[in-house]
């Protein structure tokens, strides 16, 4: 899934969470070894969000991250 934008009106209403954890229990249910998610350094809110969520940054190039 890519990219997801929000329009600026309708940010702080836990759509991206809510996207997010459903695209994860998808996800865990069919590869539950985990997966992986990309987003740019200068994309601070998208990067607070994963780590809400428990991933953690695995990589630095433009940044991946990890559920496992």
């Amino acid at each position: 899934i890519g990219p997801v934008y929000t329009r600026p009106d309708q940010r702080g209403r836990g759509y991206g969470r809510a996207l997010l954890q459903a695209l994860m229990a998808a996800e865990q249910a069919h590869y539950p070894g985990g997966f992986a998610l990309g987003v740019e350094v200068a994309n601070p809110l998208t990067m607070k969000l994963y780590a809400s969520l428990g991933f953690t940054e695995t990589e630095s190039r433009s940044v991946i991250w990890s559920l496992a």
